[in-house]
């Protein structure tokens, strides 16, 4: 299935924004992070669904709105935004909460902060990148909060 992140439009030609591809933690399900233009709460669809009921319609180049635009949703539960270290080490940096559209579970979504601000090939699986993962198993402790008023470099240790 070929998907990138652009503008689609649903079955009724609403607009829609796919902003990524996140694998889910658990089950390995590729999910279609995506939100409708004007609402700014992220959704989350199985590919699969998502490219059976939208087609593309934006621009010819991947277009990816800076995280500072968009409204987050994460205010209404006690994940904090921003980086954070997994009990392993890797460092990552929470985008926001998505519900995914066939459970209503909700999701973090979140990717790692050495590939965040690069593109990857489209032609490439960078859906990879970026991971949904249930919000009751990211706050099970093994994720830590990092304080943004401390610098990046204690962070790396």
């Amino acid at each position: 299935m070929d998907f990138k992140p652009d503008f689609y439009k649903d079955r009724q030609s609403r607009p829609h924004f796919a902003r990524c591809l996140a694998t889910h933690t658990e089950t390995g399900e590729k999910l279609v992070v995506y939100w409708k233009l004007g609402v700014m709460v992220y959704r989350a669809r199985p590919l699969a669904s998502f490219m059976e009921r939208f087609t593309i319609f934006g621009s010819k180049e991947p277009i990816v709105p800076p995280l500072s635009s968009i409204t987050p949703v994460t205010l209404e539960t006690n994940v904090e935004p921003g980086l954070y270290r997994h009990c392993k080490g890797g460092l990552y940096r929470v985008m926001d909460l998505a519900t995914h559209t066939e459970t209503e579970k909700k999701l973090v979504i979140y990717c790692a902060v050495t590939v965040e601000h690069t593109w990857p090939s489209l032609e490439g699986e960078y859906w990879k990148l970026y991971w949904a993962r249930p919000f009751k198993m990211f706050k099970d402790g093994r994720f830590t909060w990092l304080d943004p008023t401390k610098p990046l470099q204690e962070f790396s240790t």
